[in-house]
Order: structure tokens, then sequence, then C-alpha cells
């Protein structure tokens, strides 16, 4: 019991310095960078209480304070996370502003339920050879090969223990993965990942669909270098970069390519259960002015593409205004030029991976 209230004790020092308009994964790796003193152990379980209270203090609108008097109560980490899973949502305040912004096809139900618990962690397998997850089980990780092509391990399952070869494995939730599924169905030899960031989906495109080519930009040369760093040598040949400014810059390559995919930025709500210190800073202002820029985005893009082109929209998003509402705006914008091919949501909330929401257009003459 004493060791238990240290580590609460040491979970509540952490979360008094936090500011949460900073990602707490990214606190958290510069905190214990300063207390070297925290052996792996040590940093796991302040990490995992960490996040319990986070999810505490969303749900009932307390302070880090609050949750020690509270968590002092209960005999052991496992019983905190069970009282945590079962505390009722009584932040009127997250309330309202979840009843507003969630989509009608994302049950509220399922949505707090979801935030709850952290979520698993998924891999994709791009090696060759496709040996992650025998490598896995020989590493005596807890792995499991889904139907699809992911492979879901624990959430705190040591990577680090496993030799790998390089290029093995991304890291991927498998709404994403999912969603690249759906995407790898389209004919068309010819991509541009208009948004790409570090590059996940268009790995996985390639892994699936090897004979593509995709353009890759992004308004950071950062993370286009980051990008260039995850891709295996079998795939070099088949990604071109470029450093692009959606909002500003001239988009008449769109010219060249058959499918335009839009990664969009967006409030990540459909991600949160793994980062729910975003619903201790809720914004409508926030996620408006997301949706504003996407639907800015969106607009370019299809101005600039020519005729037949199919232009995929995605998101991380939970939220109507930035997913469907966006679409519709752009329907009504322009309505004798916009086929919808699909139009949906990978929902992850009753399931246990991150919700996505993907429409995928179809722009004509």
């Amino acid at each position: 019991m004493q060791f238990y209230n240290k580590r609460i004790s040491q979970a509540v020092e952490v979360l008094s310095n936090y500011k949460p308009k900073e990602p707490f994964a990214n606190f958290l790796k510069e905190y214990f960078k300063k207390h070297k003193e925290m052996g792996s152990r040590d940093r796991k379980e302040v990490r995992n209480l960490s996040y319990l209270a986070i999810r505490w203090m969303a749900l009932t609108n307390k302070d880090s304070q609050a949750f020690k008097l509270f968590a002092e109560q209960i005999a052991d980490f496992r019983t905190l996370e069970k009282t945590i899973a079962e505390t009722h949502l009584s932040n009127d305040k997250l309330l309202d502003y979840l009843t507003t912004q969630l989509s009608s096809q994302v049950s509220l139900e399922d949505y707090l339920a979801y935030i709850k618990k952290p979520l698993p962690v998924y891999l994709l397998d791009i090696s060759k050879e496709k040996i992650l997850y025998n490598k896995l089980l020989q590493g005596n990780i807890e792995a499991e090969q889904l139907p699809s092509k992911a492979i879901k391990i624990p959430a705190d399952s040591n990577l680090n223990s496993v030799v790998l070869p390089d290029f093995t494995y991304i890291v991927q939730d498998l709404g994403c993965q999912l969603a690249c599924e759906n995407l790898a169905q389209f004919k068309g030899d010819l991509w541009w990942d208009a948004c790409s960031g570090a590059g996940g989906k268009t790995i996985n495109l390639l892994n699936g669909k090897p004979k593509i080519k995709i353009h890759c930009t992004d308004n950071r040369g950062s993370i286009l270098e980051e990008l260039k760093s995850r891709i295996p040598n079998r795939f070099g040949r088949s990604i071109t970069l470029n450093v692009v400014n959606l909002l500003r810059d001239n988009l008449s390559m769109s010219h060249s390519f058959n499918h335009i995919l839009i990664d969009a930025p967006c409030s990540g709500s459909g991600t949160w259960a793994r980062s729910p210190e975003n619903f201790l800073n809720i914004s409508s202002e926030l996620v408006e002015d997301y949706a504003n820029q996407q639907q800015n985005i969106l607009v370019r893009i299809f101005e600039s593409a020519k005729p037949n082109t199919h232009i995929h929209y995605i998101t991380c998003s939970a939220f109507a205004i930035e997913n469907e509402l966006n679409i519709k705006k752009l329907i009504e914008k322009y309505p004798e030029n916009i086929q919808v091919i699909s139009d949906q949501y990978f929902n992850g909330t009753n399931a246990e991976y991150e919700t996505i929401y993907l429409c995928s257009l179809l722009k004509v003459a």
C-alpha cells in the first residue's frame, strides 16, 4: 500500500507540472529525461497512473489533488483502473461539447466508454518475408494476428526486447489500416498523398500495391525527412517528396494523378483514447478552425484536379463538422461535378481502435 501511494504521489507531481496544451507523451518524455533516477519499471507505472488520472480528471472535472485523495482510498492499481472504467461522466462541459460535436454515426455511450481505458497497439508488417508475427512470439510478446493485416499487441509491450531487422514494421492503428485497405481497392497507379506527414498511409499503400507511384507532400520539410528515413529500400523508387503548402502554393501538379489523398489536419478526436489530455483543453473554436482549414484545402485541391480524378478525404476525427458536414459543403458548392463513391466511418469506439473517417469522391466534368 505504501508503494502504491508513493506511485500516486509521483503521478500527481508529474501532473502538477503539466500544461494541457502540450501533448502529454512529449511532456512525459522530457520529464523522465530530467529524472534519471527513475528506472524502467518506475517510468512505466508512473506513466500508466498519470494517464489514468487524466481520464478521471476529464470525466469528473476535478484536479490532480482531488485525484490523489480519490486514488488513496483504493487498494491497488488494478482496482483503480476498474473503478475509473466504471466512473460516470459528471463533467457537464465535456458532455455538452461531445453531444454537440460527435457525428450521429458515433454513439456517445460508446465514445465515453472508449475514452476510459487505453487502446492496444497495432503493427503493420512491411518486411518482404512477413516475419514480424513469429518474431514477436519468439520474443514473448503477446501478439494476435487479426483477419486484416494488422497485428495487435498490448499497449505496454516492450518492442525493444525483440531483435528485428530494419524496416520490419510500422506502428499503425487498426482504423488507419482498415481505411488503407479500402483505398487499395481503387485502380490507378498515380497517387498524390497531399498531407503525407511521416508517411504511414503511403507505406501501407505501397506494402499492398507495390507497383503504384506516390508523390508525398507536406508543409514541413522535417516531417518529409522522417518519412524518407522510414521507407524500405524496395519502395524508394516509388516515392517522390516535395514541400508544399496546400493553402498557398500552386497546385497544378494535381493534373498528374489518378488519386489524391487528403489526410487533413484535424482535432484528432477519433484518437483521444490514446491522448486523453485533449479532454482537459476542449475548444469548439479550435474544431471550427480545423473545419475551415479543411474546407479550404478541399476546395483548392478539388478545383485544381482534372476530371475523373478520385479525391479521398480522410481524418482521425469523430466530429461531424470536420467530416460529413465538410463534404456536404463541398457538394453544395459543386453539385454537378462530384460523385460520392463511398462515405464511411471506421468506428473503433466499441472495438478498441481509433475512429477514422474516409470519403472517396470522383470529380466529374
